[in-house]
């Protein structure tokens, strides 16, 4: 006679309990992984447009859910910047900027006793702020020393994969040229002239046969994402019929052959402008170069210390320390008919 096995009462919760339990579990990772994480970004002024640009493009990612990064330039902070601070995962902190990160000393220090990781991205982490839980981190100091806003989304990227997302594809640094071309359209920094050309023709209508004219500028606009100016310069220039060649590098007597001039010694453009062109001048040194350059240097100025109302009221123009280095130095480069352009 076949008989049918009773389940056990105690059988019968032990699977109860251990599929209670596993779904709990499975809810707790669910909710640990959708918690929000957030970053603060602790890297001072000179980085700030490349990192707003940075966190703009992370958002795009579908990957990067429930994801809050924020990026602090100055010391001026509200209640709720110091709050974000506080309750932030990870804090990234460029310690050449010490009066930010003592300004938030009460704050990092309530992060770091809550558990949060306080990356420390200077070439060194002193004593001060160490004191504050910051430990220099190699790897995210790579990227910032790379610059641009590509390196700072990867810093990004790299730190949330370090702490949180161990999944999240990361790109290593890409460093950009101490000397090159610079694209502000596409962001994008170039080595080779024929790759900028490419580059930069490539979304332009019947524009091969234009003239060509150079700027030179700082390569920290580029790096920084402080790159206003150019766009504006290109598309002025390109409205009046010109390709725009935005080259960088220094100093200027070992940047302008590099960048100006052809394997054969030509000159690729048909004038140059210089925006840049006033630091570090040895004119022994360049009259040889703008002799072989032989094009028109004009020297456009953006204002430092006056806001453009304020150069067009003032009665004598350009202050006097102003004057000293934006017209005079910029003479001793051969650049003239100067220009107020920002």
């Amino acid at each position: 006679m076949c008989q049918t096995r009773r389940p056990n009462p105690n059988e019968r919760a032990v699977k109860c309990f251990t599929s209670l339990l596993l779904w709990v579990v499975c809810l707790v990772a669910a909710a640990a992984n959708a918690a929000e994480v957030r970053i603060a970004l602790l890297i001072g002024d000179a980085q700030s447009a490349a990192a707003i640009g940075a966190i703009t493009e992370l958002r795009r990612d579908p990957a990067l859910t429930n994801i809050s990064v924020r990026v602090y330039p100055r010391i001026e902070l509200t209640d709720n910047d110091r709050q974000f601070v506080r309750e932030s995962d990870i804090i990234v902190g460029f310690t050449r900027y010490g009066a930010l990160l003592r300004e938030l000393a009460p704050e990092l220090r309530a992060a770091s006793e809550r558990g949060a990781w306080l990356a420390g991205v200077g070439t060194t982490t002193d004593q001060e702020y160490a004191d504050l839980g910051f430990k220099r981190d190699a790897e995210l100091a790579a990227y910032l020393e790379a610059g641009g806003q590509a390196n700072l989304a990867q810093l990004v990227r790299a730190a949330l994969a370090r702490r949180h997302r161990p999944d999240l594809k990361v790109l290593p640094p890409s460093p950009f040229p101490e000397f090159g071309f610079f694209d502000p359209a596409s962001r994008r920094g170039f080595v080779q002239f024929d790759d900028y050309a490419r580059t930069y023709l490539t979304t332009k209508t019947n524009a091969t046969a234009r003239p060509w004219v150079g700027v030179y500028f700082s390569r920290d606009n580029a790096t920084s994402g402080q790159t206003e100016l150019l766009s504006a310069l290109d598309a002025a220039l390109q409205a009046r019929g010109f390709n725009v060649l935005f080259g960088f590098g220094y100093p200027s007597d070992v940047a302008l052959p590099k960048l100006f001039l052809d394997a054969n010694g030509d000159a690729r453009v048909e004038a140059l402008v210089g925006l840049t062109l006033k630091i570090g001048n040895v004119p022994d040194k360049l009259a040889p170069l703008l002799t072989k350059l032989d094009v028109p240097i004009l020297n456009a100025i953006a204002l430092n210390s006056q806001s453009r109302n304020e150069w067009e009221r003032s009665a004598s123009g350009l202050e006097f320390i102003e004057r000293s280095w934006q017209i005079g130095a910029a003479e001793l480069a051969g650049a003239v008919a100067p220009t107020i352009v920002a």
